[in-house]
């Protein structure tokens, strides 16, 4: 599983923007997670965070890289051009490949 990659698919895809998180429990570890850009963070989204350390900027991001059901929906979405027997059966094979796909089709 590459939580980097996961953080990056949200932040270059689907342009999810920083939050930030307070301290954990023993007053240390204040962060900035990434989080869909069009909504609004709620209490009990909060109430699911871990209590200790520090957490990943992708902690709320989709599984891409390490569900192939997930990695799918993302290769549909970003519509790569692939056939049944292109695909990668790698979820994290296939993630790389969407985001690959996206970044050079899509540049400014």
């Amino acid at each position: 599983m590459d939580r980097d990659l996961d953080a990056e698919i949200v932040r270059t895809i689907f342009k999810w923007s920083y939050i930030s998180i307070g301290p954990d429990a023993r007053g240390e570890n204040r962060c900035e997670i990434l989080y869909p850009a069009d909504q609004k963070p709620t209490q009990d989204f909060y109430d699911m965070l871990p209590l200790l350390g520090k957490i990943h900027e992708g902690w709320h991001a989709p599984r891409y890289s390490s569900d192939l059901r997930t990695a799918i929906e993302l290769a549909k979405h970003v519509k790569i051009p692939l056939t049944i027997q292109e695909m990668p059966l790698q979820p994290e094979t296939l993630s790389k490949k969407c985001l690959d796909w996206w970044l050079s089709h899509n540049s400014a």
